[in-house]
């Protein structure tokens, strides 16, 4: 849907910014500037039917996106400094957009493929071990998952 995609959108040029606040603050900690450098796509390929699409989803946004909502809002509440402490909260609440928008499109894909989610939240979600995202994972992610599925 349109509206998807104009997030989608939106969620990319989050995700630049966010790589050029932490290159900059890398490049002020460590004295010299630092950046991304090539990206290599050799042997690179998309799958592209729904369950890989779903599948793909479930573990980089449903899971890692509300995962990267949890470490940035423990990382701003642990900084000491200020701009760091910024930059944290900042980053939380995109991710948190981004977290929703991956929940948003899989009811989406739910309701239009007639997929079920559960056995990739099951792989996605096995090998946590990190308190932080264990907490996640029962607060956030398994409640969310049931409204959907």
């Amino acid at each position: 849907p349109p509206a998807l995609l104009a997030q989608a959108q939106q969620a990319a040029a989050d995700e630049v910014e966010h790589a050029r606040l932490a290159y900059g603050i890398a490049s002020q900690l460590l004295g010299c500037e630092v950046g991304p450098g090539p990206l290599p796509l050799d042997g690179f390929s998309v799958e592209t039917s729904p369950e890989a699409v779903m599948a793909a989803l479930i573990e980089e946004a449903c899971v890692g996106e509300t995962l990267g909502v949890a470490e940035a809002l423990h990382r701003a509440d642990t900084a000491t400094d200020p701009i760091l402490k910024a930059v944290h909260a900042r980053i939380a609440a995109d991710e948190q957009r981004h977290a929703r928008l991956a929940w948003d499109t899989l009811a989406w894909m739910v309701g239009r493929f007639g997929l079920d989610p559960r056995p990739h939240f099951e792989r996605a979600l096995a090998g946590l071990k990190d308190p932080v995202h264990l907490a996640a994972a029962d607060e956030v992610i398994r409640p969310c998952l049931a409204a959907v599925a």
